[in-house]
């Protein structure tokens, strides 16, 4: 398992490539523990990358776990919660905010509620 510990000490090339590796696996748990371990290291810069990379390969037919999809919408609320409520959409960040034990700490901390904040409808 690769851990965030251990992840942060990669530099970003070395995640990139990684990552990159790690799509190519055809076993869908080791799969997920690498990227989970990469995400939880990462900056805003390589979510914004990697959340491209995720969703490019998704639209190609490559399915990513949940755990995966967990891990880099956690990361994003660590990381930068309101960058990730303007990228996923106000629909999406809402259902974030009801379902993740961070994104219910988040709607406690701030008053405004995060679709607002956002830019949402």
């Amino acid at each position: 398992m690769l851990t965030a510990e251990k992840a942060g000490a990669l530099t970003s090339e070395e995640g990139v490539a990684l990552m990159k590796k790690a799509a190519l696996l055809a076993d869908p748990e080791t799969q997920a523990d690498i990227l989970c371990g990469l995400i939880s290291a990462m900056t805003q810069d390589e979510l914004t990358a990697a959340t491209q990379t995720l969703l490019d390969a998704q639209n190609r037919g490559n399915a990513w776990s949940q755990e995966v999809w967990n891990a880099l919408w956690t990361q994003w609320g660590r990381v930068n919660a309101v960058s990730q409520w303007r990228a996923i959409g106000p629909a999406a960040a809402i259902a974030w905010v009801k379902t993740q034990s961070e994104g219910r700490l988040w709607d406690r901390r701030f008053s405004v509620p995060p679709a607002e904040d956002a830019g949402g409808e």
